[in-house]
């Protein structure tokens, strides 16, 4: 679980500075330091998870992080990540270079591109779905199936529409 959640961050800051050396297509829509979290229900309802109270810090006009926690002491869970100026060749970038020994699984034709990551080593730990959309990317990090983990992504980009 932790190593996944340093690919996850690994992940996020590694695209982050990439973003700022490529240039951006000129673009038009939501931009996702606007747009709140989703309420724990949503993320209950789309991942199966017990989530009580979630964590928002959006980062700039275009990013959103959210980690949503559970019990007394607020162990976080599930984390989210949206980012509404990415490009496919950032996103790819992502998926060759910044991986630190996951294993890659590319899914077609679900949105423009997407792939998880999961641990080689721990069948058991969280698993982190990314996805293009556009110029929207989410990554999604959660103890949840695949299907689970897309029902919430389809949930998030549907909405920025």
């Amino acid at each position: 679980m932790r190593m996944l959640r340093r690919i996850a961050v690994a992940t996020v800051a590694g695209l982050a500075l990439t973003a700022c050396s490529l240039p951006l297509p000129g673009r038009g829509g939501p931009h996702a330091g606007t747009m709140p979290c989703p309420t724990p229900t949503i993320i209950n309802e789309n991942l199966g998870s017990s989530v009580d109270d979630v964590r928002e810090a959006p980062m700039n006009d275009d990013e959103l992080s959210c980690v949503y926690v559970e019990g007394v002491f607020g162990k976080p869970t599930v984390n989210l990540f949206v980012k509404s100026d990415d490009d496919r060749e950032n996103f790819d970038l992502g998926r060759k270079v910044l991986t630190f020994g996951a294993t890659v699984t590319d899914i077609p034709g679900f949105y423009d591109s997407a792939f998880t990551l999961s641990s080689p080593d721990d069948p058991k730990a969280a698993t982190e779905l990314l996805v293009l959309r556009g110029t929207v990317s989410v990554s999604i990090t959660a103890s949840a199936t695949v299907e689970q983990e897309k029902a919430l992504a389809s949930h998030i980009l549907d909405s920025m529409s």
